[in-house]
């Protein structure tokens, strides 16, 4: 700690508290700063082997808004009031009251045990109890009289404009067997969620409260979302709750008004209540909120079959330019090819890559993310990968100062994921737009309303491209003679090398071909079996394409748009593993729009003839005015555009409550 520090109050509680405990605390502090006030925090009680302190009061600390103290910081630092929570679950000897310069002493009682529990303050010091909620008063026996009730800061957060299809309700107090028989409805338990109090208000239309959640509660209705109740709570929240014996079937009726419709009149005065509540009174001046120091942005790509994840961020991350520095986290194992492109670069190691029992590695996962968040400090997360899992939930959508990106490719095909629904914790869902996404019958397709779609991204631009005669020495190729390029992908999910015989053997009786086979930064095989043929190594292959006069490819999302976009003429060999995107749907589009050819890995026996129309120019000059007539913007800008403006949004960290 800075020893010139010395604080207008100082906050004692136990900051590992999780749930609503957690929120309540970040809360606090986050209005405390924006009152202009400077916050020491004292951990009150020992905590717990493996606790650490709650995500909205890191948030907090990460932003400067309070600074940590140890006992005899606390002791010497002057401060003179003090804010003491829960003081029967509190060390005494870790707060050892009277302190020199404290004048006023706040004990907030979480229970009966609490007003039994006041610390010697000495003569000098004000002491006041307030009861965590008004329930209290008639239960608790206090050792003085309690002064106001300590209710929760009510911040109006910003909810996104959502279109789900279903709405979304919230529990907590667990989940009811019955709670989804109504197929209207999607549910989730927030009972144990990690996320942080913003995502949650945005993520959830309505919430149901079975067991107290005064912060959640009050968060909800300041931002004019919908909250039922059991009657139970009706002491502690007044009335403007909706409250039902059978929350359940009580939903329905929320429903049928319309879950988005703002809180009734009578709501406003409990948020009132909340909003001048002991707490408000203690700035002397309100402090307006602050931009944040340049954070970077985290890029963080999963393992797949090949590098598609990886390349479509470092598409992305070339268009944000200078506005942001970025750096990148993977799973694949390409460290390479992020470091040539001149990024910072951390390798997380994939399930694939570690084996054994998923949970245990995505709790591992979680770990070292937030790790690798905590080193980088980055505004936003980008995720590229079809499995959004709960430890990656989290690590970031834990953190209020840190949004979270989704960028999810579409045509999934007969694939799903059982993390799909983690969506809602997400800021913002990018699909990279699919030249076919009439085809697309994939489980994203009907979920396209909730993402922003942008045009095809590709790593590069034409102009990026090697001049014919460049590419074609740097390959060793003459560029006077017919060349093609095979590229079938890693082959990871089918027998390669049996592909590559058989095409290969065909196209030696082509005569003056020059054939070349591109070899997968990842692949699972080396391709030097052939004397004949050139191997095609490096990354990005597509730099390539005007040495080529044809392509022999599979239908990648990455390779498919880039051999539309570079109006190279292909004939599409689509991988139809059932684990992979809908190639066969990509390969069918552009062959119906007579833009390039398909062919099934059965049929390759017809490819004589195909590759006799693709040697003619008349035909190459056709396919390529039909792939320029389907070609669109590079999505990349866009998608850059849009994180961006959505990485500005977390820099510029609002300290005061509403």
């Amino acid at each position: 700690m800075d020893a010139r520090f010395g604080p207008d109050l100082i906050l004692a509680a136990d900051f590992t508290a999780t749930g609503d405990a957690g929120r309540r605390l970040g809360q606090e502090l986050r209005l405390l700063a924006g009152q202009g006030l400077t916050v020491g925090l004292l951990q009150a009680r020992p905590p717990e082997v493996g606790a650490i302190i709650a995500p909205e009061v890191q948030s907090c600390l990460r932003r400067g808004l309070a600074q940590r103290l140890s006992l005899a910081a606390a002791r010497a630092a002057g401060a003179p009031r003090l804010v003491l929570h829960a003081p029967s679950l509190t060390d005494p000897s870790r707060l050892g009251l009277p302190w020199a310069g404290l004048r006023h002493v706040a004990v907030v009682c979480h229970s009966a045990a609490d007003a039994l529990c006041l610390p010697d303050a000495g003569p000098h010091v004000t002491l006041r109890l307030h009861p965590l909620h008004d329930g209290l008063r008639k239960t608790a026996k206090p050792a003085k009289p309690f002064a106001a009730t300590w209710l929760p800061v009510a911040e109006a957060l910003p909810v996104r404009q959502r279109r789900a299809a279903k709405v979304t309700i919230g529990w907590v107090g667990g989940l009811p067997d019955a709670a989804g028989q109504d197929t209207r409805l999607d549910h989730v338990c927030l009972d144990a969620a990690p996320y942080s109090l913003d995502r949650i208000v945005a993520a959830i239309d309505v919430l149901v409260v079975r067991e107290p959640a005064d912060t959640l509660v009050a968060t909800m209705l300041a931002s004019g979302r919908r909250v039922v109740a059991t009657p139970d709570l009706r002491d502690r929240y007044g009335a403007g709750l909706l409250y039902r014996n059978d929350p359940v079937s009580g939903l329905r009726t929320v429903v049928a008004k319309g879950a988005s419709r703002g809180p009734a009149p009578d709501l406003i005065a409990y948020v009132a209540a909340c909003r001048s509540g002991p707490l408000t009174q203690y700035g002397h001046a309100v402090r307006p909120p602050t931009a944040s120091a340049p954070r970077p942005i985290l890029c963080l790509s999963s393992n797949g079959v090949g590098i598609g994840h990886l390349t479509r961020l470092l598409a992305i991350a070339r268009r944000i330019g200078p506005e942001a520095e970025v750096v990148f986290a993977t799973q694949a194992q390409a460290v390479g090819v992020v470091e040539s492109f001149g990024y910072r670069v951390e390798y997380i190691p994939s399930f694939g890559a570690v084996g054994g029992d998923f949970a245990t590695w995505d709790a591992w996962f979680a770990a070292h993310l937030a790790r690798i968040i905590d080193r980088y400090d980055p505004s936003l997360v980008v995720y590229d990968g079809n499995h959004p899992s709960d430890g990656l939930m989290q690590a970031v959508a834990s953190r209020r100062d840190c949004r979270l990106a989704w960028v999810r490719r579409g045509m999934w095909g007969m694939t799903t994921s059982e993390f799909l629904s983690n969506a809602r914790w997400c800021d913002l869902v990018i699909e990279p737009g699919e030249l076919a996404a009439e085809r697309d019958v994939g489980v994203t397709a009907g979920l396209r309303g909730d993402a922003l779609v942008v045009d095809p991204v590709c790593l590069l631009d034409p102009p990026d491209l090697f001049l014919r005669e460049v590419a074609a020495a740097r390959l060793g190729l003459n560029p006077a003679r017919p060349a093609v390029l095979i590229q079938l992908g890693s082959g990871y999910q089918r027998d390669l090398l049996s592909m590559l015989d058989q095409i290969v053997g065909l196209l030696a009786d082509v005569p003056g071909l020059q054939i070349c086979v591109a070899e997968w930064v990842n692949g699972s095989v080396p391709l030097t079996l052939w004397p004949e043929v050139t191997v095609l190594r490096g990354f990005p292959i597509s730099q390539y394409s005007r040495a080529f006069d044809f392509c022999i490819s599979a239908a990648g999302y990455n390779s498919f748009h880039e051999a539309i976009a570079f109006g190279v003429p292909t004939l599409f060999v689509a991988n139809r593993h059932p684990s992979m995107d809908d190639q066969y749907a990509r390969a069918r589009f552009a062959q119906d729009n007579a833009a390039a050819f398909e062919i099934s890995e059965t049929d390759l026996h017809d490819l004589p003839e195909i590759v006799r129309l693709l040697l003619h120019d008349v035909a190459r000059a056709y396919l390529a005015d039909r792939c320029r007539a389907l070609t669109r913007p590079n999505g990349a800008v866009a998608a850059a555009a849009a994180l961006l403006d959505l990485s500005g949004a977390a820099c510029s960290l609002a300290l005061a409550a509403e």
